[in-house]
């Protein structure tokens, strides 16, 4: 039986109620208290959210005693250090966190970052020369190195006479290299979750002690923010002590020509400094940014000149990959697969994760991209809530070159002759777990039900610092819209008020709800809330939008259906009863409807195992109830079954019709297509189809009935029309009566 109505806007509930208790009985409000316990703040904790916080012992974390023996014995032995670290923010961190503590103490070291063509992990060709020298006494990794046993093996056997440390914070596999291995997953360390930059900052504490750690806190800070880990017990700590001693000279200089605040946040890491740092190793090479990290004294303004413009120049790229490969999408083999599974020649191999990423979100469901590289497939692999990508991945271990990662975020190695072999593994484990693992889900903290202001929520946020954009606090405003518009260039972001007052800015993707919410709108809306630089005033920023049943929509459903109304006749039959009702059980389903009322009185009976009913935009999900859509593309969906009026409104391709009376619909007569054709008349062409009814016809005539009178026009070759720009008159002569639209439409008034 399929689930009826599922929601897909939850409140988070993975806090711990033991927790909560406690923290009421400080003095917390109990919905706040269930905040603080998502993000793992406990009672025992509460105080260290204003002071410095804690260090758990750095001897605790297995494998460190070890370390710091062979470091000082490479030191008294004179010998030098070669620091190997990965591309990215967090590996390039480590990487020059290591190389300035040993430098500021006499250790002559020299670091070694492989490139994106390299590949992630350990590679001999990249030490060999180096090492040969007989100058280094210990090869010390960050951020990479527990899935390399076989080249730690290697190198032991090549240079037996140099000590391998191995520093890093993935996954631990289960044969790990034969030498000191130092990672926060390995043995009962209390924290698991540090960054390969936090574990670098750790083996520095247990070398000089904290005091001298400090010194190197906001390098750790940078690779704990870039690499998303999870802001509590030491990493809170680490970036707090990050942010308060944010005295390196090239990251500050890096901050100011990203425009950051003069005080830097959690968010400025994440959003502009950890961005560049990656646009290094992504599209040019990593050390430009390692030159960056290594000026702690003195900034390297050249470097960071240039890490502002290959960050640029990886947007450009980004959009460019993501254009190919969005091309390449087979919709419904995507959805049968539960995978996206794309791969190219020419890409940047650091831009696929990031390309992962986006059609993560846009399928909601794990997604693989990769890209040709010397007869194998080098790729990036993101995953859903629902999925351990890393346990997927492991059950194809036998078909890849190597792989590593964490549960949400895989990199790895195939060659040609297993791609196919790799897409089948995948998807056979994919298709084999619950359906429910894939449903979208979107997550919220609070209700803004008045039992507390929206400054309060402010407070709480500020006592909750520092956090990563996706810490935020969430909160669900169910609300009328008063006034909405858009703002920026083209209109892409619009600014809208609900009624009680609060003000939302919704960015890019929210553009095309402005016409529903110029209505009134009740609106389901997910935001986090941020005082405006500009005036103090409290604004949420929107995450997600919901709307709901209003009498409002109804000037809306006519004008949808006016610009859909179709202009050519298609031969189409309504579908046997039989057909609909298979189709509306299928997992893979559409179902349109030209009204809120056509759907109560024709299909809510029938749809009442699907979700709730979508306006105008449907989102992601397999099974999808939709009124009056803007857009005619289906082709993602098995069946799509569309009920409406007639034959004539719209083709829908290969769907069901059933045919429905309609309560309204737009009328036409001559006298409205004669007030549009003089409006038009004589004026040549026009930029804007909305500008002329505005200017001509506003308060004459409806919309809707400007918009058919238009088809009809455009039906009988009277009129061109770029509905987004542009109409040109040809100034034939016709008989209205020719036209389909206008003989369906007509009704004396």
């Amino acid at each position: 039986m399929l689930n009826a109505m599922k929601e897909y806007i939850i409140q988070r509930d993975n806090f711990i109620q033991k927790d909560v208790d406690e923290l009421v009985q400080c003095g917390i409000p109990e919905n706040f208290a269930r905040v603080l316990s998502s993000r793992g703040i406990t009672s025992s904790s509460l105080s260290e959210l204003q002071g410095d916080g804690k260090y758990h012992d750095a001897f605790a974390m297995q494998g460190m005693s070890q370390a710091v023996q062979t470091v000082k014995k490479t030191a008294q032995e004179g010998k030098r250090i070669l620091v190997y670290g990965d591309y990215d923010a967090d590996g390039l961190s480590a990487s020059s966190l290591l190389s300035l503590f040993f430098t500021r103490n006499g250790i002559d070291n020299d670091v070694v970052i492989p490139d994106r063509q390299d590949g992630y992990g350990m590679h001999t060709h990249l030490v060999s020369e180096m090492l040969s020298t007989g100058k280094y006494g210990l090869l010390i990794t960050v951020d990479c190195g527990i899935s390399d046993s076989d080249t730690v093996e290697e190198l032991k056997q090549l240079f037996p006479d140099v000590d391998i440390v191995v520093t890093d914070h993935h996954e631990v596999p289960e044969t790990i290299p034969q030498c000191v291995c130092v990672n926060p997953k390995l043995g009962n360390y209390p924290f698991r979750y540090l960054s390969g930059s936090g574990v670098a900052y750790k083996l520095v504490q247990a070398i000089a002690g904290n005091d001298i750690a400090l010194q190197y806190a906001d390098l750790a800070m940078i690779g704990t923010i870039a690499d998303i880990m999870p802001l509590r017990d030491e990493n809170r700590t680490i970036v707090r002590h990050g942010l308060s001693n944010f005295n390196h000279k090239g990251l500050k200089l890096l901050a100011a020509q990203s425009r950051c605040e003069k005080t830097i946040t959690a968010t400025d890491i994440a959003m502009r400094i950890a961005p560049r740092m990656n646009a290094a190793g992504r599209v040019g090479s990593p050390l430009t940014a390692l030159r960056v990290l290594l000026s702690a004294e003195r900034a390297d303004e050249d470097a960071v000149e240039r890490l502002s413009e290959l960050n640029e120049q990886r947007k450009q790229l980004l959009d460019d990959i993501v254009e190919q490969a969005d091309a390449m999408c087979d919709n419904r083999k995507i959805r049968q697969e539960k995978l996206v599974f794309l791969y190219g020649k020419g890409w940047q191999h650091g831009l696929l994760g990031i390309v992962a990423n986006r059609f993560r979100e846009k399928y909601n469901l794990p997604a693989v991209i990769m890209t040709e590289d010397n007869g194998n497939y080098v790729g990036s692999a993101r995953g859903t809530d629902g999925v351990d990508l890393h346990a997927l991945f492991v059950q194809a271990e036998s078909l890849l070159v190597r792989f590593g990662g964490h549960k949400a975020s895989v990199g790895f190695t195939v060659s040609a002759e297993n791609l196919n072999a790799l897409r089948q593994r995948l998807s056979q484990c994919l298709c084999a777990m619950p359906e429910e693992v894939f449903d979208r889900k979107l997550y919220y903290d609070l209700d803004a039900d008045g039992s507390f202001t929206y400054a309060d929520v402010l407070r709480l946020s500020d006592m909750m610092q520092p956090m990563l954009p996706s810490d935020g606090i969430v909160l669900r405003v169910q609300d009328h819209v008063k006034y909405a518009n858009s703002f920026g260039k083209d209109g892409s972001h619009i600014s809208f008020t609900v009624s009680d007052g609060l003000e939302m800015k919704g960015f890019f993707k929210f553009s095309q709800y402005l016409d529903a919410l110029k209505t009134g709108a009740e609106t389901v809306t997910l935001c986090t809330l941020e005082r405006s630089s500009y005036d103090g005033n409290i604004v949420g920023i929107v995450s997600a939008i919901d709307l709901l049943p209003s009498l409002h929509f109804e000037k809306l459903f006519d004008t949808v259906y006016a610009k859909n109304i179709s202009v050519q006749p298609f031969d189409i039959h309504e579908s046997a009863f039989e057909k609909v009702q298979e189709a509306l059980k299928s997992n893979n389903v559409a179902v349109v409807f030209d009204t809120y009322n056509q759907y109560l009185k024709f299909g809510k009976e029938v749809c009442n195992e699907l979700p709730a009913p979508k306006f105008f935009l449907p989102d992601q999900s397999d099974r999808c109830v939709l009124i009056a859509p803007i857009n005619n593309d289906f082709s993602r969906y098995d069946n799509v079954v569309v009920f409406t009026d007639s034959k004539s409104v719209r083709n829908y391709g290969s769907a069901l019709y059933v045919f429905v009376d309609r309560p309204q619909r737009p009328v036409l007569n001559r006298k409205i297509c004669m007030a549009v054709y003089k409006a038009l008349l004589g004026k040549g062409k026009y930029d804007s189809i909305q500008g002329l009814y505005n200017k001509f016809l506003l308060e004459k005539i409806t919309y809707a009935q400007y918009l058919c009178a238009l088809k009809v026009f455009e039906q009988l070759h009277l009129i061109s029309t770029d509905y987004m720009y542009q109409l040109e008159i040809k100034g034939n002569k016709v008989n209205l009566e020719d036209s389909a639209v206008y003989r369906y439409l007509y009704e004396d008034c």
